[in-house]
């Protein structure tokens, strides 16, 4: 009956461990001392890794493709993270170029949130955006209105998501060491196809709103309403190039202005030049 016994156990053993790999070097869960370059931890056949506690799924690595998914057992993307909800239609990777992340949640908001604490003025939360030509091994400087960086924002019309609004960086000018002049620009519409750039600030500091229609030199405040290059503090230029009949003020009834021949159809009232009163 002893020998029974033995022998029963270790049918047992062998069906239970059998199939393990119980050849050295063996993965403690204390820790391992003897992990070499070539030691593994995970499969050798197209099976994903699953990370369990309290035995829920809680991270997957995929066989097929390397992606992780935390939150999410069918990963979309090199890393997934969902928070909460179902798993996610693939309406969300529409008009994507293989995006490195993306987060998903379900009834309530979707944060990234970058968290600091210091006492120096200049410690903080950073979101950076780097961009060169050439390769990751060989970067190469950037050229001339190439894109550096972009917050896209985009929104669902039934059927795919229409990239509606953006902000753009920009290389603003002839990189040289040292130095790589950047400009940001504001951009509206309703589709990537209407979107319209509606401000525009330069490397230089200058501001141009909706194509030209009005700017602001940062070097000494002229504005130009219709021109890029005022002459003056204000240029007013139509369509037609013609500099007058454009602005209008309203005076009050115990003044007159003078005669409108002077200076075309409209005229500005200017105060306090010289201690006077001003007409042009």
């Amino acid at each position: 009956m002893k020998k029974f016994f033995v022998f029963i156990s270790a049918v047992f053993m062998f069906l239970t461990y059998g199939n393990a790999q119980n050849t050295s070097p063996y993965w403690s869960l204390a820790g391992n001392s003897n992990a070499t370059s070539s030691s593994k931890l995970g499969t050798t056949n197209n099976t994903s890794v699953r990370f369990y506690t309290n035995d829920i799924s809680r991270m997957i690595i995929s066989s097929g493709t390397g992606n992780v998914g935390i939150g999410i057992t069918a990963p979309l993307n090199i890393l997934t993270v969902k928070s909460s909800g179902g798993t996610p239609a693939p309406a969300w990777l529409n008009g994507l170029n293989s995006p490195i992340f993306m987060g998903f949640s379900e009834g309530v908001s979707s944060e990234l949130v970058l968290a600091a604490a210091s006492n120096t003025s200049s410690r903080r939360s950073v979101l950076q955006g780097r961009r060169s030509r050439g390769t990751l091994a060989l970067p190469v400087v950037v050229a001339n209105n190439d894109y550096l960086a972009s917050f896209l924002a985009s929104g669902y019309d039934g059927s795919t998501f229409q990239n509606s609004g953006t902000i753009d960086f920009y290389v603003d000018g002839v990189p040289s060491a040292g130095n790589v002049p950047a400009r940001i620009s504001f951009v509206t519409g309703s589709n990537a196809t209407n979107r319209t750039e509606r401000l525009r600030v330069g490397s230089t500091g200058d501001f141009t709103f909706n194509n030209n229609q009005l700017f602001l030199r940062q070097s000494d405040g002229s504005v130009g309403i219709g021109s890029i290059t005022p002459s003056s503090r204000l240029e007013v230029v139509s369509e037609n190039n013609h500099y007058n009949h454009y602005l209008h003020c309203y005076l009050p009834d115990d003044h007159v202005a003078p005669d409108p021949g002077l200076c075309g159809a409209s005229f500005i009232r200017i105060i306090r030049i010289c201690s006077g009163i001003g007409w042009f």
